[in-house]
């Protein structure tokens, strides 16, 4: 896939690795969604009820929900090394 030679020999090291910098993405994208919000009640004058529901209903939520179920059929058929270049290559065409 993508010209990239899949190795199903990964070492634990390199597997946890792996885990930890997806683990800072998420992170940072939760970090950047709720402080957003935070400065948008006081802008738009929201009660923490419309906040709440905001945040229940946005995007990351949404997007994570979603994006499990996407990468749980992407895993099961490339595997992990596949599955981690497909998301990269994502995210890189999203935010390009």
């Amino acid at each position: 896939m993508l010209g990239v030679k899949i190795d199903y020999h990964m070492s634990a090291w390199k597997k946890t690795l792996i885990a930890g910098l997806i683990s800072y993405i998420d992170a940072g994208s939760i970090v950047a969604g709720a402080s957003g919000l935070s400065m948008w009640q006081d802008y738009l004058g929201m009660s923490s009820v419309q906040m709440g529901l905001l945040a229940a209903l946005s995007s990351n939520t949404g997007g994570a929900a979603i994006g499990a179920l996407i990468g749980a059929v992407v895993w099961a058929l490339v595997g992990m090394l596949g599955y981690i270049v497909s998301a990269v290559g994502l995210l890189t065409a999203f935010l390009a």
